[in-house]
């Protein structure tokens, strides 16, 4: 009974470990959510637009090189996005994801193809370009 108990162990260990690590996708429309190592590497092999949507505040404290900051949260924020060229790649980011997810949606709608978005958190990005960012509070995941 013992060594049943432990197979199965095994088994569910097996089929639920890859669902638990992140991996760079792609979504139906064609965004790209990369992981912080995907991110650094696809944004530094072609000329593209590097745009940070958190707070003036946080971008304050510490943003990637060539970033322009565009403040999700401010009431121009859907009017200040027509400054990007549609015409070039898009990278976005933010502390956690979520307002980056919401600004893809906001330039899909705008008519901006070619786009991509940090999946994960920006502290994490900014270690591979050498910042050291305020960590973030991640969520208790056990």
């Amino acid at each position: 009974m013992r060594i049943k108990k432990i197979l199965l162990l095994l088994v569910l260990g097996v089929l639920i470990n890859p669902l638990m690590a992140q991996v760079s996708t792609t979504d139906s429309l064609g965004t790209k959510f990369l992981i912080p190592t995907d991110f650094k590497s696809q944004y530094e092999k072609a000329p593209a637009q590097l745009v940070d949507v958190r707070t003036p505040d946080e971008f304050k404290k510490s943003h990637l090189p060539a970033a322009i900051n565009i403040n999700y949260y401010s009431p121009d924020f859907l009017k200040s996005l027509d400054q990007l060229d549609k015409n070039k790649p898009v990278f976005v980011y933010c502390a956690t994801g979520g307002r980056s997810k919401g600004t893809t949606t906001a330039l899909r709608q705008k008519g901006f193809t070619q786009l991509n978005a940090l999946l994960g958190f920006y502290s994490d990005l900014g270690l591979l370009y050498g910042i050291n960012p305020e960590p973030v509070k991640r969520p208790n995941k056990y």
